[in-house]
């Protein structure tokens, strides 16, 4: 069986180098790799034991990741298809794994699991045979083997194009930072597509971020909005509360009101 893997790439050429190392290291190759590159140019990039293909996608001010996830699938030469974050490297055996869940169910959205690196990893000796024990597991998923729909989350996960076309793609509503992934999930449940849980890693290469992600305070708030006028609850919980615990927002039923934006220094100080 071929599979492509896809993965979308904005101011992360480092990053996108060390998860074409570790798909070109792997126990199975993919058919090809398609990266789109959201609002820049391709890049060179060293020469792979499978095609790479570059793409661009122009979204304007805010990167449509939801669009370019649809852009990327609909590009695909493969049937069956692993969405990689360009900030994960997949386990060496990633492919592999997939590729045995896909024989068992292609009719269901798997979800791969997640590790974390800490900062400089990729920069020890051998870093690709060591990931597992250089990093951390998931403090929310790790030691579950079902997750519920609203723990999906796109870093990692594969589906074959059929599946992926009965839940609808991703919803281009949503632009920015946030809540996409979790549409995706509940359009899924909607539409009656399984999840299932594939024991797939990739691990999160470390970069600067924001907790809460104060950086993306107006993105999170319009696709949070969104999504409860789509499914009337919701989304990313905690980044809500912990806005509303600022001082950020005031959340009152199907009602959202934002007080006041961050401050840069708010923004400083959350991040890590």
């Amino acid at each position: 069986m071929n599979v492509s893997v896809l993965t979308l790439v904005h101011n992360r050429n480092a990053a996108l180098r060390n998860t074409l190392a570790g798909l070109a290291a792997g126990t199975v190759l993919p058919a090809e790799v398609i990266v789109m590159h959201l609002n820049e140019e391709p890049v060179p990039l060293p020469g792979m034991p499978f095609p790479v293909h570059q793409l661009t996608l122009y979204t304007g001010d805010s990167l449509n990741l939801a669009m370019a996830r649809n852009r990327a699938m609909s590009c695909s030469s493969s049937d069956l298809n692993i969405f990689l974050d360009v900030d994960c490297i997949p386990a060496l055996n990633l492919i592999e794994r997939y590729l045995d869940c896909f024989a068992t169910a292609d009719d269901v959205l798997w979800s791969g699991k997640v590790r974390y690196l800490p900062e400089g990893a990729t920069g020890s000796d051998n870093w690709l045979q060591r990931m597992h024990e250089l990093s951390k597991p998931d403090p929310v998923r790790d030691g579950h083997d079902h997750y519920p729909y609203e723990w999906f989350w796109s870093l990692n996960f594969a589906c074959s194009a059929a599946v992926f076309e009965k839940i609808g793609g991703f919803d281009a509503a949503f632009k920015g930072y946030g809540a996409e992934d979790t549409d995706f999930a509940f359009a899924a449940r909607k539409n009656r597509v399984p999840l299932q849980v594939a024991a797939a890693t990739a691990y999160h290469q470390h970069h600067s971020s924001c907790s809460p992600p104060l950086n993306h305070f107006s993105a999170i708030i319009e696709n949070a909005r969104v999504f409860n006028e789509k499914w009337q609850e919701w989304p990313m919980p905690g980044w809500l509360q912990a806005f509303v615990q600022l001082g950020l927002i005031r959340l009152q039923g199907n009602a959202l009101e934002v007080l006041r934006h961050p401050t840069e220094a708010e923004i400083t100080q959350a991040r890590k």
